[in-house]
This record gives C-alpha cells, sequence and structure tokens, in this order.
C-alpha cells in the first residue's frame, strides 16, 4: 500500500497494535487521537478566542474533564474552569 499522509495514523496504529499482542487497532487510534486533541486543548488553542469561545458554549464530559485533570498543564485548565 503507498504511503501518503493521511494514511500514516492508520498504518502506526496497526503497527502498534501488532506490536503490542493483537490490541485493537480501532481503539489504537482512538486513543491516540484523544490524546492528541486533549494536547491541543491544554495547548497553544487556550490562547485562541475562538477556541476559548467554543469550549465555554460546549464544556466537556465527565470522562474528558478528568483527562483534563490529569493533564500536567494546570493554567490552561485554569483558564476554562475560570471562564466556563
Amino acid at each position: 500500500m503507498a504511503e501518503s499522509i493521511y494514511k500514516i495514523p492508520v498504518s502506526e496504529a496497526f503497527d502498534a497494535s501488532l506490536e503490542r499482542g493483537k490490541e485493537c487497532p480501532f481503539c489504537r487510534l482512538y486513543d491516540i487521537l484523544e490524546e492528541n486533541e486533549l494536547e491541543i486543548i491544554l495547548g497553544g488553542a487556550m490562547m485562541e478566542p475562538d477556541i476559548r469561545k467554543k469550549t465555554n458554549e460546549m464544556g466537556f464530559c465527565k470522562n474528558h474533564f478528568k483527562n483534563l485533570l490529569a493533564g500536567s498543564k494546570k493554567l490552561p485548565l485554569a483558564l476554562i474552569m475560570e471562564s466556563h
């Protein structure tokens, strides 16, 4: 299969699932995407007014809020909580 930029994460998820003993590649892909988005939200995205507006309007579910709390970046989380 020819590699292209949008296929790389899928290939990596399948490779990682084989290395981890037949873990489901779709679950692995979901976990990777979830980790990346949590990192983005707690990164520079919190300084963007349009992102802050969306997070204030929508909020986060209990599960993902726990994941945000478990992260190491507390200042962006404090900004989320203060403005929400």
